[in-house]
């Protein structure tokens, strides 16, 4: 079966539909709203080419990494001619126009009048990547530019070397963990990323402890083994024995986890604030440095 060629075409100097570079940078987009993001990350993304809109990028911001693009939503199909290589040609195509400050009925326009800045979705069906909205303003011609940033996802996780783990269960459960993360770390999403950050972190900690006599194996809270580990430290320091891989950065990077993964949680939201994705997602860096600090991981990865 033949694969059909995708063209885009935009209205020429006489206002007919002519052919465009495929080199032009634009992107399959999905607008995400701020309200309930990791659930539609969970829920999945269309990002297929019938439903999604197209963002187009205009150039790069004086705040890099941010890039400002133009939103064309998807308005239907039509029929349209035109010209390619001197040869009449008339085709089913899908009609997208650009986003206006007016008129829009588009999930996006609503959070924009609210003040809200959301998010774009890209990339392919397993690894997406997330955009936040940082900026917008209307240009000449009423159409409005999205002045957008990536938030950075791990896509280059390191290996992990578990030969420092000698206990196989310990071991089981920690690579079982380290898939669950790269699972949602590189699917993008934020709440998950941390859950998973934690739960593998409880896991290590509880087994560092363990083995260095300071508790016994059992049904421990995360903020018990993090108090433990604290006052281990505070024992241990200014000596040179060290019983345990951590020091105080880790005691905090882990606490760090413990509180953003009580944010996770619906019933918090209200008393602690909503988790942003930007912040969510950080929980990848605090684990792989503890990971580090664990020998799980090469110094250089």
């Amino acid at each position: 079966m033949r694969r059909e060629k995708v063209l885009i075409l935009a209205p020429g100097e006489k206002g007919l539909p002519e052919l465009i570079s495929d080199s032009t940078p634009m992107m399959r987009a999905c607008y995400l709203s701020p309200d309930g993001i990791d659930q539609h990350l969970e829920a999945g993304v269309d990002l297929d080419v019938l439903n999604s809109s197209l963002l187009l990028r205009t150039g790069d911001s004086e705040a890099l990494p941010t890039v400002t693009a133009l939103l064309f939503s998807n308005n239907g199909e039509e029929d349209i001619a035109f010209n390619l290589d001197g040869h009449a040609k008339k085709v089913r195509a899908r009609l997208y126009l650009a986003a206006t400050a007016s008129g829009s009925v588009w999930g996006w326009h609503s959070d924009l009048v609210q003040g809200k800045l959301g998010y774009f979705v890209t990339g392919m069906l397993n690894q997406r990547n997330l955009w936040r909205i940082r900026r917008v303003e209307t240009d000449f011609a009423n159409r409005l530019n999205f002045a957008i940033q990536p938030l950075v996802l791990p896509n280059g996780l390191p290996s992990l070397d578990l030969t420092a783990v000698q206990d196989q269960m310990v071991r089981q459960e920690v690579e079982q963990h380290w898939r669950e993360f790269t699972e949602v770390s590189l699917r993008g999403l934020p709440y998950r990323t941390v859950n998973a950050a934690k739960d593998l972190c409880e896991c290590l900690l509880l087994n560092s402890l363990v083995s260095a006599g300071h508790v016994q194996i059992g049904n421990r809270s995360f903020k018990d083994l993090l108090d433990k580990l604290q006052e281990v430290i505070r024992k241990e320091q200014g000596t040179t024995t060290k019983s345990i891989p951590y020091t105080e950065l880790h005691y905090h990077l882990m606490s760090k986890l413990r509180i953003l993964h009580g944010r996770t949680h619906v019933g918090r939201v209200a008393t602690s604030g909503r988790l942003t994705p930007d912040l969510a997602l950080t929980a990848a860096q605090d684990l792989i440095e503890v990971l580090r600090a664990a020998s799980l991981i090469g110094s250089s990865s």
